[in-house]
């Protein structure tokens, strides 16, 4: 276990002196995320039209996989009402005397 530690150590410490273009990288890895993200939106449009209800079975799942709720139309009229526009009011002013 030891020996991995020295391993990573002693790697972490020769890949950082190299001389990277971090620009360069950062536009690598953008645009490699781009294309990589486009992807996987085609394959999952392509396979929701085919099965919307497999489609929506698969969100739910996913969704509770990830901690999150599907919507349940939870909202109350009060929340859904426009938020108050008013100024704020101020103290009353002081007489001059």
């Amino acid at each position: 276990m030891f020996f991995l530690i020295r391993c990573a150590f002693w790697l972490g410490l020769v890949f950082s002196s190299l001389p990277w273009d971090a620009e360069e990288v950062r536009a690598d890895l953008t645009s490699g995320a781009e294309q990589v993200g486009a992807a996987i939106a085609d394959k999952a449009q392509s396979l929701c039209l085919q099965d919307p209800a497999a489609c929506a079975q698969h969100a739910a799942r996913v969704g509770k996989a990830l901690g999150t709720r599907t919507s349940q139309n939870s909202l109350l009229p009060s929340d859904l009402a426009p938020a108050w526009k008013g100024g704020i009011p101020l103290p009353p002013r002081r007489s001059a005397s």
